[in-house]
């Protein structure tokens, strides 16, 4: 892409660039060909954990009733975890 749009690749921002998006599985058993090795690509691999916990704890409370605990969940270490019941919740 970077070829076809006349973009030097060898340029720093480039290479970091690619080396963020490369290292965002943040551990090699994850998939990730690299370890995150400036600030960026570590911020980038958090940001991207972050997500996938809450897309876990969204897809599950899909099926749960509030007040309830769920099965273990693989991708959360197999913890389980609760649905609070958002009527017992004042925040004023």
């Amino acid at each position: 892409m970077c070829d076809k749009n006349g973009i030097d690749t060898d340029k720093q921002s480039i290479v970091l660039l690619r080396h963020c998006l490369l290292a965002h599985h943040g551990k090699l058993e994850y998939g990730s060909p690299v370890l995150a090795r400036i600030p960026e690509a570590a911020a980038l691999h958090s940001i991207d954990e972050l997500d996938a916990t809450m897309m876990t704890y969204e897809k599950n409370y899909a099926d749960m009733e509030p007040g309830s605990m769920s099965k273990r969940i693989f991708n959360l270490d197999n913890q389980m975890v609760f649905k609070t019941n958002d009527e017992d919740v004042d925040l004023d």
